[in-house]
């Protein structure tokens, strides 16, 4: 019995001494308050003049849409196609657009991540979160580069 209550104080102590081994605090590193440019372009940003759009290799993720087509036309692009046709290009590469049924998903859906991180989710990612700047901004490159 006097043994069996010391040695459960030991195993006390060795898990509290384990528990506060993981609570250090880091050190806080406050934001930059200068934003970093914004490379990609999506639907909550705006199109951007002058990117190509994404299926055809460049950084413009806006969704396939009637507005979106009128500013890739300006920009030289899709020229004689139809809304329908772009957006069965960006479906028969697989990739899951925006629709009624899907939105809102921040990528961490089934089709998930972005496309632009491999993935097949073509949803904008939501205003306000890191995933958004990380994409908007061309940051999530500099992630996985850090995770290899």
């Amino acid at each position: 019995m006097k043994y069996s209550s010391i040695r459960l104080t030991v195993y006390f102590i060795i898990i509290m001494i384990a528990c506060c081994a993981g609570c250090a605090k880091k050190p806080f590193r406050a934001k930059s308050q200068t934003p970093p440019p914004i490379i990609y372009c999506f639907d909550t940003i705006g199109h951007i003049a002058d990117n190509k759009p994404y299926i055809l290799g460049g950084k413009c993720l806006c969704t396939p849409n009637e507005k979106n087509l009128v500013l890739w036309q300006a920009d030289g692009y899709f020229t004689d196609m139809t809304v329908e046709a772009v957006r069965q290009m960006y479906i028969d590469k697989g990739y899951k657009l925006m629709d009624e049924n899907h939105r809102y998903c921040n990528n961490c859906c089934q089709y998930g991540p972005h496309a632009v991180e491999g993935g097949h989710c073509f949803v904008p990612p939501t205003p306000g979160t890191t995933h958004y700047e990380q994409i908007a901004s061309g940051q999530f490159l500099q992630i996985q580069t850090d995770k290899k």
